[in-house]
Formats: structure tokens, C-alpha cells, sequence
């Protein structure tokens, strides 16, 4: 607490009451207990969702783009395209 004092009063060029200090604890507590919420769990747990729903979109476009020839080169068919792409992005 006294380094949070002195490093704030250097930065402010000022000296800070107990009061504001206090205020700015209680805003790093809220911050904290934000970040270590369920919601923003939730959020981050959708956001990866969504990453992996974009790369297995990207490998769906890029497969269906090669021919059924260069598809059979390389041991598909068109049919397991799909699987292929949400089996790839699920085993991260």
C-alpha cells in the first residue's frame, strides 16, 4: 500500500489522501474480480468457439476449391470435408 502511496504521488506530482487511495483499491478489486468472473469465462469460451468455427470454415472453403482428383491425392472424398474440418478444429 505504501509503494501504490508513493508511486502514485510521484506520478500526480501531488500527494494522495487515504480516501483516493482507497477509491483506487476498490477499482482494482472490482477489475480483479471482473476478470475472474463467469461472465467473462463465458466470453472467452465463445470467442475460442468462434476462432475454431472460422479455421474449420477456412479448411471447408480450401478443400471444396480442390478438384475430386487432387481430393483422391490426397486420401478424401468430397463427402468427409466437413468431418474432416470440425474434427480438426475440435482436437486443439
Amino acid at each position: 500500500m505504501t509503494h501504490l502511496i508513493l508511486t502514485l504521488n510521484t506520478y500526480l506530482q501531488k500527494p494522495l489522501s487515504e480516501g483516493v487511495i482507497g477509491i483506487y483499491m476498490k477499482i482494482l478489486n472490482l477489475l480483479e474480480a471482473l476478470a475472474n468472473s463467469k461472465l467473462v469465462k463465458a466470453w472467452e469460451v465463445a470467442a475460442q468457439k468462434r476462432v475454431l468455427n472460422y479455421e474449420a470454415r477456412q479448411t471447408i472453403r480450401e478443400l471444396s476449391r480442390l478438384s475430386d482428383k487432387e481430393l483422391n491425392d490426397i486420401g478424401i472424398t468430397r463427402a468427409q470435408i466437413y468431418e474432416i474440418a470440425y474434427n480438426k478444429s475440435l482436437c486443439r
